[in-house]
């Protein structure tokens, strides 16, 4: 754990369940668009696609199994936070928040 030593040295949050979610949610939001935008077109298309396509953890069940996993709400309150703390590359367009909700149904 010498990188994750010298990267709290140098004020970097390197705790790897900290980092795990931020990778878990990046990649589940980029899913979301792709589905909210018709480059997706169904939940299962989602979920393999983002295991075999883009290396999302297979335990998961796929990028939105973990959204629903999580809980959508819950899922969209933590991706909040994750954009005011990280900035916008963790924000949930309302498009994407419409998509994940029909999604879910």
């Amino acid at each position: 754990m010498a990188g994750a030593e010298t990267a709290r040295e140098a004020g970097i949050d390197a705790d790897v369940e900290t980092l795990k979610q931020r990778f878990l949610y990046r990649q589940s939001i980029e899913t979301a668009r792709c589905l909210a935008e018709g480059v997706l077109t169904s939940v299962h298309e989602a979920n393999i696609g983002s295991i075999f396509g883009i290396g999302f953890p297979a335990w998961t069940g796929g990028a939105l199994q973990f959204v629903a996993s999580e809980g959508l709400e819950d899922y969209l309150q933590r991706a909040d936070a994750l954009a005011a703390r990280h900035g916008e590359r963790f924000a949930v367009s309302a498009e994407v928040r419409e998509a994940l909700r029909r999604a879910m149904a």
